[in-house]
């Protein structure tokens, strides 16, 4: 529980390496959240309201990182990071990550449900994702250290936050997510990923804007988005 099921797997299995200092250079895909609002949410309720809304909303999101094959690195007071291909090698891993966030979404929507049946507030959930080369592994000290990854990718996805705010965009991924996924095969037993371009947008620390798309919701059964996101491209094109 307090850290990743692999690396307690390779420290009962003998492997000094998962208990020291440690670093490997990997491709991955990292996954953010937050929830929108959440001042006001904690301003609203009683400490043990807020404790239960937080635990059980966490603890959907985390199952819903599992089940794609993701691992939860680290847990913020509203949201949490996750990495795909950082520990275990993942194939696929940029689709995934981009499963797992419609996938939170829609848990978010069965979790309102059960919110409002207790008179909770409802949740809105902010989701970004990114892909590119990190160091990953064991980061820290000789005193204290954790299982991690550092890099200018981890910096440009922790800065992503401010695009889902200014397109007002559930799930967005950058230009290397979106790449990555449309060149990897279709996930096994998932509805295929649609993305909608959105514009480029200044992102701290970089030299230029960076594109960035919109990860939309999962289609239902039989039905075809095609029409109105070909119109939106064209749409999208002229105003550029």
């Amino acid at each position: 529980r307090f850290i990743p099921e692999s690396t307690v797997h390779a420290i009962c299995k003998g492997n000094k390496r998962a208990t020291r200092l440690h670093v490997s250079a990997r491709e991955v895909t990292l996954l953010l959240s937050s929830i929108e609002g959440f001042v006001d949410i904690v301003d609203g309720l009683a400490p043990r309201d807020l404790l239960f809304l937080i635990t059980r909303y966490t603890a959907v999101m985390h199952r819903m990182v599992e089940l794609y094959d993701g691992t939860v690195l680290e847990i913020t007071d509203d949201g949490f990071l996750a990495c795909w291909n950082g520990l275990d090698d993942v194939e696929d891993h940029a689709p995934k990550a981009c499963h797992s966030a419609t996938a939170q979404q829609n848990a978010t929507a069965m979790l309102n449900e059960e919110f409002a049946s207790l008179d909770l507030p409802q949740v809105d959930v902010q989701i970004w994702i990114h892909s590119g080369t990190v160091m990953s592994g064991n980061l820290g000290s000789d005193v204290r250290h954790k299982v991690g990854c550092m890099g200018k990718v981890v910096s440009f996805a922790r800065h992503m936050e401010s695009v889902c705010t200014e397109y007002g965009a559930g799930i967005v991924c950058s230009a290397d997510t979106y790449t990555l996924s449309m060149a990897s095969l279709s996930v096994s037993g998932s509805t295929p990923l649609l993305f909608r371009r959105l514009g480029r947008v200044q992102i701290r620390g970089e030299s230029a804007p960076a594109q960035f798309y919109q990860v939309m919701p999962e289609r239902r059964e039989g039905e075809d988005l095609q029409p109105q996101m070909q119109a939106y491209e064209q749409a999208l094109s002229a105003f550029e």
